[in-house]
């Protein structure tokens, strides 16, 4: 496999990720190109933060692979909320103006996220 069919194959994986979310399904081709150009892939270790309770609310972050945990911090300890499975997103509320705080997620497992810069 060359190196120009592993970058269609990453644009492809991408672009499926992104039709698989509900609120970005209708995107054009366009839309999802200008999309995937201007994220940032993130790959990260097991048990890295990803954002705090409280944190700024800037961006969206669509889950290609592995899972996260969504916790909140009561008693001196973290809670797991919740635990979200590629694919999926999280923080997309975010997104939304005048929004400044967050669940706290935290990463379980390696997963790979696609983050879309914050755009108003």
């Amino acid at each position: 496999m060359t190196t120009s069919d592993e970058h269609r194959d990453e644009i492809a994986a991408q672009e499926r990720l992104i039709r698989s979310v509900a609120f970005l399904h209708d995107l054009s081709r366009v839309e999802v190109a200008r999309l995937i150009g201007s994220s940032e892939d993130v790959h990260l270790e097991q048990g890295a933060i990803i954002l705090r309770e409280g944190d700024a609310a800037d961006a969206l972050y669509l889950l290609a692979s592995g899972t996260v945990e969504a916790s909140v911090r009561a008693d001196g300890s973290d809670r797991v909320v919740t635990s979200i499975t590629a694919p999926a997103t999280f923080g997309e509320l975010g997104v939304l103006p005048r929004r400044t705080d967050r669940d706290g997620s935290r990463q379980d497992g390696r997963p790979g996220l696609a983050h879309p810069p914050r755009t108003v």
